[in-house]
């Protein structure tokens, strides 16, 4: 059997023998109760005893029940005990007035049964502990608010540092690159000079070509740092002037012709956009096309062919490039935009491994789409470019389009 001690507190002896008799009836909790007839009595009572819940009724002889309330409340602001109220009568008006004192139930005298005081005991224990355990999850809460704004600032704190960071990184290697740049100018032109004289030996020239390569290829590299910075930091510059795409593509053939001929590779071109002018920046169009040619180039194996195609969709021009190179792995077509990676991978002295992050970049800077397609490894590859196209003609005269062509490679001699 449940045992539980009520706190009785009433002036007036004959209802508190009435409020024991309903609670000795309860044969499943066994009632202790501790009889007070003042309200001063109450109070002191309070400063040191303890019970599970009180009953005081509204008349009392010294002072009424809300000024005992009123003393007994804690630092939360609430009665010390569960408490139910008794009243003469049971109007609403009164019952705003006992809510707003503390009291947690409240129980008209008259007629009153053990059933209903039990259920208004029972109620206002109840009520309490289920306050306590929101007033912990309210301070918990707190806390963990507390806790979680200190872990945002210490995070947002972070950020920014790291942001101050990568904006110096990148100003560092934008400025490391253009110094890098500079001092291989002179020497790249004295070896384009030194190759044009007539009287240098086979060996000589050999060996100055070598030289030219690698300082070539260092320019390259140190280019395409500092394209990265400039993406990275969103600083990368794009003029708006109508380009022909059929112009880009030729004169980015011409400048990697030489390399499909020395890999025995045939180049077929299918101009088949009627309306070729996008809106852009012609340089960055031409970098755009001759990375991907290069790619095309590397990756196919001698006797293979690269096919560069063009076409209209509704107001877009679209350029796709395809190989029968090795191909890509279909897990690989995203990861292959992201700078050191690629779509294979890198033998030492072709590259650090951006030019499609840089390509993509170039085209996104463009208002366009780049995606790769393949079908598997040994299965060739196609890069389809989309640019938005524009009716207005070039400012400047631009190389007429060539026909649809192929470049075959060169007969092997016997």
């Amino acid at each position: 059997m449940e045992n539980r001690k009520v706190l009785l507190v009433d002036g007036s002896a004959e209802r508190r023998q009435k409020v024991l008799s309903l609670l000795t009836a309860d044969p499943l909790v066994e009632y202790t109760c501790v009889e007070l007839s003042s309200g001063q009595g109450a109070a002191q009572w309070l400063r040191t005893g303890s019970a599970d819940c009180m009953l005081i009724s509204s008349e009392l002889p010294d002072e009424s029940a809300f000024e005992v309330l009123g003393r007994s409340k804690d630092g939360s602001g609430r009665v010390v005990l569960p408490c139910v109220m008794l009243l003469p009568t049971a109007d609403e008006s009164l019952a705003q007035q006992v809510a707003a004192a503390g009291a947690d139930e409240f129980l008209q005298e008259t007629g009153l049964t053990g059933e209903a005081l039990r259920l208004a005991i029972a109620g206002a224990i109840s009520h309490r502990k289920t306050a306590g355990q929101l007033d912990e999850r309210r301070h918990e809460l707190a806390r963990l608010r507390g806790e979680l704004t200190a872990q945002l600032d210490e995070l947002r704190s972070t950020k920014e540092e790291a942001e101050r960071a990568s904006v110096a990184k990148d100003d560092f290697l934008a400025m490391l690159s253009h110094e890098l740049r500079t001092p291989l100018t002179p020497v790249l032109s004295i070896v384009s000079s030194t190759l044009s004289e007539g009287n240098l030996s086979a060996d000589q020239r050999e060996t100055f070509q070598m030289v030219q390569r690698n300082i070539e290829l260092e320019a390259r590299l140190i280019d395409d740092l500092l394209d990265l910075t400039q993406i990275v930091s969103g600083r990368l510059a794009v003029e708006r002037r109508p380009v022909d795409i059929h112009a880009c593509i030729q004169s980015a053939l011409d400048i990697c012709q030489q390399g499909f001929i020395d890999r025995q590779i045939a180049v077929r071109t299918e101009f088949g956009a009627t309306r070729p002018l996008v809106t852009g920046d012609s340089p960055r169009l031409h970098q755009v096309l001759w990375n991907l040619l290069k790619n095309a180039a590397k990756f196919t194996a001698p006797g293979g062919s690269v096919e560069i195609v063009t076409a209209n969709e509704d107001s877009a021009v679209i350029v796709e490039i395809r190989d029968t190179g090795i191909g890509i792995a279909e897990e690989r077509l995203e990861s292959i935009f992201g700078p050191f990676t690629g779509g294979k991978p890198q033998a030492p002295g072709t590259g650090l491994g951006l030019g499609l992050a840089i390509t993509r970049a170039i085209v996104l800077a463009h208002d366009g789409e780049i995606r790769a397609f393949s079908s598997g490894k040994d299965r060739g590859a196609s890069f389809r470019v989309r640019l938005p196209g524009t009716a207005e003609e070039p400012a400047t005269a631009t190389p007429a389009d060539e026909p649809n062509q192929i470049i075959e490679p060169p007969k092997p001699t016997a």
